[in-house]
């Protein structure tokens, strides 16, 4: 009895994931991968054309056996430019910039965003051939990040570097740009892990339920926890992966941080309680509301409040939430304040780098602080962190006041 109560609900898991593998593709996160690939490996200064050329030899490795081209229009009165590739073995076709693949049936085009008379084109090269979904959505995919890509390339040729300030500009415009494509990726990504990880979760807690201990020997209960602690970490590292590449937009209204924080405190609860940490918050009522959206910014403060319980996980702590107006700056003032490890100066300039972390393989994404910068900086605020080694670290969140117009 012990025996089939287990395994009946792990067949359904198995099972769960392989329908999911199935009817998903096997490949389509690995296409996504190569295209970051390609994109990370790629330098824009080599100029829109190259950039092109490497992303569709990049989707020509996925989709061996279409026809792609691309058509890149850079200016009114520039000739369209025209890249090829071609199964082996198949001739060049005309190079109409409208249809690439006359003589194919079945050709798809896709225009670029940002980029008017551009496009991607692919046809099969034979009747024989049919798209599937995967084919579809690695096209879909491929287009915006081409895109993403010929137009910062664009961008950065435009861009003289006459000065410092304007190569420290061209840094961040391709920066900015592998982000942005991270984005259009991940979102995809995501999707792909969304549904199975989700099965995985509900059959585990169906597994756990269906024990309801009497058939679970007690290890048998503990694996089953560590499934359901890994699988929604990963649910968390994908909504933390599309939360800094694509933040969300809620409507922006007036937003009480004491309710921010009693929020974001209610969310974080069990790390105080798992590390024996005290939480004291300090905020005045005659604290100005805030213009903003509460969801991301209750993330900010879980975020902070998370890192700080990792710090002090080891003997416990103390942490401090401080709330208030500095008029003189138009602007509230929210600092947290943590008893723990601390963070060495080297340190301290990278923290808020995206992918960067000090913690432990498994335990840290470096994505926290990134992400907290990100909503930070779009509600028009700073965030900056001080920290002595073996005392705590204390982070300041600036966010201004609304205007008398807003």
């Amino acid at each position: 009895m012990k025996t089939h109560a287990l395994n009946a609900p792990a067949a359904l898991v198995t099972a769960e994931v392989e329908s999911a593998r199935v009817r998903r593709g096997p490949n389509l996160t690995d296409a996504y991968a190569a295209l970051l690939d390609a994109v990370t490996g790629v330098s824009l200064e080599a100029g829109p054309a190259a950039v092109a050329r490497r992303l569709l030899d990049c989707v020509a490795s996925l989709l061996p056996e279409r026809a792609l081209g691309v058509c890149l229009v850079l200016s009114e009165s520039a000739v369209p430019l025209v890249e090829l590739a071609l199964p082996e073995g198949m001739p060049p076709p005309g190079r109409d910039p409208t249809r690439l693949f006359p003589e194919l049936l079945g050709e798809r085009v896709l225009e670029f965003e940002g980029l008017p008379g551009s496009t991607l084109h692919a046809a099969p090269s034979s009747t024989s051939l049919e798209e599937d979904a995967i084919e579809r959505a690695i096209l879909q995919r491929a287009a915006a990040v081409m895109a993403t890509s010929v137009r910062s390339a664009m961008v950065l040729r435009a861009a003289k570097p006459v000065s410092v300030e304007m190569t420290e500009l061209r840094a961040q415009l391709i920066q900015a740009q592998k982000l942005s494509t991270l984005g259009q990726i991940v979102a995809g990504v995501v999707h792909e892990l969304a549904n199975p990880v989700t099965s995985i979760v509900a059959s585990t807690e169906l597994l756990m339920r269906s024990g309801n201990g009497e058939h679970l020997r007690a290890d048998e209960t503990q694996h089953l926890q560590r499934i359901r602690v890994a699988a929604d970490r990963i649910l968390k590292f994908s909504r933390d992966l599309v939360q800094y590449a694509r933040p969300a937009r809620e409507a922006i209204e007036t937003v009480s941080l004491a309710d921010v924080i009693t929020q974001a405190h209610a969310f974080s609860q069990h790390e105080f309680e798992r590390y024996g940490i005290v939480v004291e918050v300090s905020c005045a009522e005659s604290v100005p509301k805030v213009r903003g959206r509460a969801g991301p910014l209750t993330q900010v403060f879980v975020n902070l409040f998370t890192n700080a319980a990792h710090a002090m996980s080891d003997h416990g702590g103390r942490l401090a939430v401080t709330v208030r107006e500095e008029p003189e700056q138009s602007r509230i003032a929210v600092e947290v304040t943590d008893t723990g490890t601390g963070i060495h100066p080297d340190t301290l300039t990278r923290i808020f780098e995206p992918f960067f972390t000090t913690k432990e393989t498994g335990r840290g994404t470096g994505l926290g602080l990134a992400i907290v910068k990100e909503i930070v900086t779009s509600h028009g605020g700073t965030v900056g962190a001080a920290s002595t080694p073996g005392e705590g670290t204390s982070f300041t969140v600036h966010l201004p006041l609304p205007r008398a117009d807003d």
